[in-house]
């Protein structure tokens, strides 16, 4: 008897700790969204911004902000292409103006957000929604 008191106990206390572990790793990941959105923002805007070429515009690809070829010595913008750490993979929504150029990325998960508002950076646009998909990371020239 004392045995299975012991089991229902250790079995409530396990069933209680999982969810709190689950929004944990939740949050981690969401918090890990926002830094590689606004990096890719970010990337998006010094492609732009760049003081070296003399007709502005936006990348058609995301490589392009690997390497940068319009000038004679290539700009490296990003590092790495960054996995979408909700998705766990390498694609990505593209957000494109009317010339096709990519002006920001997204995260494909039709997934609900824990989090509601990420705060108002100056490279992020939230689209009405509570899904990853709704959170888009943009570079809009001013």
């Amino acid at each position: 008897m004392a045995l299975l008191v012991v089991i229902f106990a250790s079995s409530l206390a396990l069933g209680t700790a999982l969810p709190d572990k689950y929004q944990q790793a939740k949050r981690e990941r969401e918090t890990q969204l926002l830094f590689v959105g606004l990096q890719y923002a970010n990337a998006i805007r010094m492609f732009y911004e760049n003081p070296y070429v003399s007709v502005k515009r936006y990348p058609q690809t995301l490589d392009e902000l690997l390497v940068d070829n319009r000038t004679m010595v290539p700009r490296h913008h990003l590092r790495q292409l960054y996995r979408d750490p909700i998705m766990d993979s390498t694609e990505w929504g593209l957000l494109k103006n009317e010339e096709d150029q990519i002006i920001g990325v997204y995260s494909l998960s039709k997934a609900k957000s824990l989090r509601t508002n990420f705060g108002e950076q100056e490279m992020v646009a939230i689209a009405a929604g509570d899904k990853y998909e709704d959170i888009k990371f943009v570079y809009l020239r001013r």
